[in-house]
């Protein structure tokens, strides 16, 4: 299956209704470094190398090593920037009953801690914008949160800035969709 990126989403489920397996190929040069994993079974190709020395298995990085919960919720807790350089995925605050929210830059490394959140988090995503990174969540007693993120002035870290918060009246509203 050849990648289409996040832009057409349709293209992707045709694909995974298609076949129960997924193909991986990289041909050796740097401009694909790495690949969503959409399937249970995977083959992955690499093209020919000209190293003469190592290994030419496939290196993975982790991005964290939290435990997470093992819980069934209708939300997401991971969300890709339609850009595909950030990620966002929320995490339990230590020794409290409230969440947080990592938010990193997929090639710089840099990250922001989004803290003091009434409960966990149970949904989250990013606005489909190419030159904002907006990112919306919502708790368990239905608060809806949307923070801006943009690079800090320290390096390695990044800004996340607080745009709205909306308390709603009753814990019902666990899930964000925004349509653009």
């Amino acid at each position: 299956m050849e990648s289409t990126g996040y832009k057409d989403g349709s293209a992707i489920l045709q694909a995974l209704l298609k076949t129960s397996r997924q193909t991986i190929v990289f041909s050796g040069s740097e401009e694909k470094s790495s690949e969503a994993v959409l399937h249970s079974e995977v083959r992955v190709e690499v093209g020919a190398t000209d190293h003469t020395s190592g290994s030419s298995e496939i290196a993975t990085r982790n991005v964290t090593n939290y435990p997470w919960d093992l819980n069934y919720l209708a939300g997401s807790l991971v969300a890709v920037h339609c850009s595909g350089a950030y990620l966002a995925y929320a995490i339990k605050a230590p020794q409290k009953s409230s969440g947080m929210v990592r938010i990193m830059h997929r090639i710089s490394g840099d990250r922001g801690l989004v803290k003091n959140i009434r409960g966990m988090v149970r949904d989250m995503a990013f606005a489909h914008l190419n030159h904002r990174i907006i990112l919306a969540f919502t708790d368990q007693f239905g608060t809806l949160y949307i923070w801006e993120v943009t690079p800090s002035d320290t390096e390695g870290q990044l800004k996340a800035q607080s745009c709205d918060v909306n308390t709603a009246d009753d814990s019902t509203a666990d899930r964000y969709r925004r349509c653009p």
